[in-house]
């Protein structure tokens, strides 16, 4: 007799609303219910007293000391039953299913060792991802009315834990002392390592594969539109709720049953926190609304998506993105270098596709170079080549009119000799300046255009430096 279990008063009558000994014969059913009372992520943390209540309680104590990972503490609800064991996990390790302490579970028995199977289905009205709690489908609420009939209408206090009339053959569950919150207040699993919350129930196409953890998260292995050659692996952490939850007697929120469970939440590629979406063959812009400007949408085809608030990739050597059939790739090293290589007839383009707008931002190095230009055409107006060049050819003009005076032989010292030499400096001078605003003239142009030039050269370039 269980340490949990009632001690004295009318002994605990089995429960007729389940058929939980449906297979063999006997006190020793094979295949049974039983209700969860702790579960062990981890035996060997328990400590000495914690194990010395588990021994005095079940049948088979000494295994207390070696039980795997992932083992129960666990009460038959089978007919004429009030044994409690410890019960291995059925699967290995590998496989590891949600069970948390109060819930009920199917428990095998070979002739020498319980194993436990999974988590007991309850009703359409008690089954929930999150916690499910069966009997609300068979016991009366505190109201003396059965559950069953709370969730036709008949009360509004549907989302509570009714533990039944204990001298009941018909509602009993566990007995006075063992009830559901004497073994949460108890139960170290329960209470660190259960989260209770409303969880959408996924509702599947029959040929789906859904894996669904308590918390909201899923793997979905299925079809996208129901065509041949769609198959898809739909990951999903943080489902979004369309239903507004309830509120049960623990305090706690869960799905509201009386809904359907279709409309919990279905797909939202919008809403759902984070996804990683394979696909066969569909089209990821349409499907995430991917939207970008001046580039046109890839259509359908096989492929991947990663969508969420905060997406990290983290690589610790190097990372490559290439696109196989162009190949353009962008490569960041583990030496910090970060590499894009377009193809051969490719660009690489900031801020748009626009022609003027390739790799380098054309527009802000332009507005730099007029800037310059602006500046160059304004030195020239102010200083002015004619000027420099008057100062550089008073020389050449002097002995350019030397050699006129000579020519016409008007000799120095002669009347008018000065007067000429004067006049031959002017028209010298006049000519060389001109000649040198015209050079001048030309070769500001020249840098002007060589200059403009090596922009429309700049917008061809793939890589920066040639």
């Amino acid at each position: 007799m269980s340490i949990l279990s009632r001690v004295g008063g009318s002994v605990l009558l089995p429960r007729q609303d389940i058929a939980s000994e449906s297979v063999g014969h006997g006190r020793y059913s094979p295949y049974v219910a039983a209700k969860v009372i702790d579960f062990y992520p981890d035996p060997r943390l328990l400590s000495d007293t914690q194990k010395e209540v588990i021994r005095k309680s079940v049948e088979a104590g000494s295994l207390v000391d070696r039980m795997p990972i992932n083992s129960i503490w666990c009460q038959v609800l089978g007919a004429g039953r009030l044994d409690q064991h410890i019960a291995y996990p059925f699967f290995p390790p590998h496989l590891s299913l949600p069970l948390k302490p109060t819930e009920e579970v199917w428990v095998v028995y070979d002739g020498v060792m319980y194993y436990w199977m999974c988590r007991r289905v309850g009703d359409y009205q008690s089954e929930d991802i999150n916690y499910t709690f069966v009997a609300r489908a068979a016991n009366p609420d505190p109201g003396n009315l059965s559950a069953k009939d709370a969730f036709n209408g008949s009360n509004k206090n549907v989302n509570s834990f009714p533990q039944g009339n204990t001298d009941s053959i018909y509602n009993s569950t566990l007995g006075s002392l063992n009830t559901d919150d004497k073994i949460i207040e108890r139960s170290a699993s329960y209470q660190t390592g259960f989260t209770p919350e409303a969880v959408p129930r996924i509702v599947r196409n029959p040929g789906d594969l859904v894996i669904q953890g308590s918390n909201n998260s899923s793997i979905k292995l299925g079809n996208s539109i129901n065509q041949v050659g769609r198959g898809i692996v739909d990951i999903v952490a943080g489902h979004k709720l369309e239903t507004i939850p309830v509120t049960n007697t623990r305090g706690n929120k869960e799905i509201d049953k009386s809904q359907a469970a279709s409309k919990d939440g279905p797909t939202d590629f919008i809403i759902d926190k984070t996804r990683l979406y394979l696909a066969m063959n569909d089209n990821p812009d349409s499907n995430f609304f991917i939207n970008i400007e001046g580039i046109d949408g890839s259509g359908e085809g096989a492929c991947a998506v990663v969508k969420s608030d905060q997406v990290r990739l983290v690589a610790r050597n190097d990372i490559k993105i290439k696109a196989e059939n162009s190949g353009a790739s962008i490569v960041i090293r583990s030496n910090g270098d970060i590499v894009v290589v377009p193809s051969s007839d490719g660009k690489v383009y900031l801020s748009g596709t626009s022609s003027d707008q390739a790799y380098l931002r054309y527009d802000e190095f332009n507005v730099i170079i007029n800037d310059i230009l602006e500046i160059l055409s304004n030195l020239q107006s102010s200083i002015g080549p004619g000027a420099i060049a008057a100062v550089e050819g008073k020389t050449e003009a002097e002995s350019t009119a030397t050699a006129a005076a000579t020519a016409a032989n008007i000799l120095p010292g002669t009347p008018g000799y000065d007067e000429f030499i004067k006049l031959q400096v002017n028209i010298a001078l006049n000519a060389i300046v001109q000649n040198a605003n015209f050079s001048r003239f030309q070769n500001i142009n020249n840098s002007k255009a060589d200059i403009l030039q090596k922009l429309q050269t700049i917008k061809s370039q793939k890589i920066l430096g040639s």
